[in-house]
């Protein structure tokens, strides 16, 4: 299993939102609430409500630490990690986990990332008569269309599984979060193609934190409509990142040792 761990920094925090304004996430969670108010508790409702208090600097996102969010509400850790583990199981909230981006880069603080909720639409009752003539209808193919339906799931989890342990772990920690298997292949070709154009020997790993922070700035304006092509805006930005690095290995004679390598 492929564990994604993002950086903790403001375009992270950024890039993660998932809502246009505070009211639009408050509706989320009181929709959350109605959807799922049989399967949470008393606690999983306060720590649900504590977390998005605290999720306005960045709509719907808190990196709240599950030790304050306890000694906050005056119950458990453990009741904190429960009631987490529950929303996200339902689909709540996500959570990812993260690593300083300065200094010993030790692991930090969970960002919490609300969901939107899925409304649950009740279908309009078709005529009596169709349910007279349904009523013997054998059920199987509803039952091998949701078994299709979850094995076509389970197939996208896995193929994204196995992509994205081939790619270097700073492209893992920044396209998984966000893309599917078909993005994150699409985006990967962008990215090298975009990278070669300058120079094919300039390593993705070897200068991680400029690669991770160019990234997830074109995401993050890509998220807030200010660019109409994804792939156009990654394609110019990796390749200004790399003539950057070209240009500084130039200067310090970097370029130099490679040819002679």
């Amino acid at each position: 299993m492929t564990i994604i761990t993002l950086q903790h920094t403001q375009d992270t925090y950024e890039s993660l939102q998932l809502f246009p304004s505070i009211e639009e996430m408050n509706k989320a969670v009181m929709a959350h609430k109605h959807l799922n108010k049989e399967q949470l508790t008393k606690s999983t409702y306060a720590v649900l409500d504590f977390i998005s208090q605290w999720s306005c600097k960045y709509v719907g996102v808190s990196y709240l630490c599950q030790k304050r969010i306890a000694e906050s509400l005056e119950i458990s850790y453990k009741t904190v990690q429960r009631s987490i583990s529950k929303l996200v199981e339902l689909n709540v909230v996500k959570k990812f986990k993260t690593k300083r981006a300065t200094g010993d880069k030790r692991q930090s603080s969970n960002i919490i990332v609300i969901q939107p909720a899925k409304e649950n639409v009740q279908p309009k009752c078709p005529p009596e008569d169709t349910l007279i003539n349904t009523q013997n209808i054998n059920k199987t193919n509803d039952t091998e269309k949701e078994g299709l339906s979850l094995k076509e799931a389970d197939k996208e989890s896995l193929i994204k599984k196995g992509l994205v342990k081939k790619l270097p772990e700073t492209l893992q920690r920044v396209l998984a979060p966000f893309f599917d298997a078909d993005e994150i292949y699409k985006l990967a070709g962008t990215i090298y193609k975009a990278k070669s154009k300058v120079d094919k020997a300039i390593q993705i790993e070897d200068y991680s934190n400029e690669y991770y922070q160019c990234i997830l700035s074109v995401i993050n304006s890509y998220k807030r409509g200010k660019a109409d092509s994804l792939y156009g805006l990654l394609f110019h930005a990796i390749k200004a990142t790399t003539k950057t690095i070209w240009l500084k290995q130039r200067a310090t004679g970097g370029i130099w040792s490679s040819f002679l390598s």
